[in-house]
């Protein structure tokens, strides 16, 4: 949840894509907010989203500060060679004050994200302030889009009638238990509801659950007591019941 100013984010190859979305969302919608990436990849060549994330740097240069850690390419600076872990996030103290931040992001494999959450703890970040998303390894992930397309494929189970309510307004329509999240269905139906990462990380999709029951395949942006009030991610979100409503009016 974005609750402060000062926010890093780590990623690793494909970690890249929720992390990027968290990225754009807080530095165009909260002025005062800056963000540190320390993105990890083999080459110069496979970086995910380079130009978007150099342009990025260059609107926001007083705001975006982004560095490059490359494992299987040689560096002008040693600092950007190797590989994300205890060590290296030791050696980038040099560069980045990681006491500083308010919150971090942190998305890859499962060894950095041991390693990076253990350090930032370390460093004097609560935990509750530090969010992951695990990918294990490059050929199996906990990748929503996959799960997505696997669902979506076996879209033939119980529906259920959804109403969605947003400004006052309320919009209805019919969704398969077995099938896309509610946020997603929602969207397609022509919907226009507020959301940023789709990766369960920025609570831009957050609405209340006013009747009905509802699954999240993950959370990494509610607090516990606002689950406990009935608060969902309606990107992560699938019905469970007859009948859902949702209110995004709801704070």
């Amino acid at each position: 949840k974005l609750t402060g100013l000062n926010y890093l984010a780590i990623a690793a190859g494909s970690g890249i894509t929720p992390v990027i979305s968290i990225i754009k969302h807080t530095l165009q919608t909260l002025p005062e907010s800056s963000f540190t990436l320390v993105y990890g990849n083999k080459s110069r060549g496979s970086i995910i989203f380079f130009e978007e994330l150099e342009a990025l740097k260059n609107r926001f240069m007083q705001r975006f500060t982004f560095i490059n850690i490359l494992s299987r390419e040689k560096t002008d600076a040693t600092i950007n060679y190797g590989r994300i872990n205890h060590d290296k996030l030791e050696d980038l103290q040099q560069l980045v004050d990681f006491k500083s931040f308010d919150a971090a992001y942190i998305c890859g494999p499962e060894e950095m994200i041991f390693a990076a959450t253990d350090f930032l703890q370390k460093a004097g970040m609560d935990k509750g302030n530090i969010h992951f998303e695990l990918f294990t390894t490059p050929g199996q992930s906990y990748s929503k889009k996959e799960t997505l397309a696997v669902e979506e494929e076996k879209d033939s189970g119980p529906k259920s009638s959804i109403t969605v309510k947003l400004d006052g307004r309320s919009f209805d329509f019919s969704l398969s238990q077995s099938g896309q999240n509610i946020l997603d269905a929602a969207l397609q139906q022509g919907a226009d509801l507020p959301y940023a990462c789709k990766g369960g990380v920025c609570c831009t999709c957050r609405a209340k659950l006013v009747s009905g029951e509802v699954s999240m395949d993950v959370n990494y942006a509610l607090e516990p007591e606002e689950v406990e009030q009935g608060f969902i991610l309606t990107c992560q979100s699938h019905p469970r019941s007859e009948n859902v409503v949702i209110d995004f009016d709801v704070k």
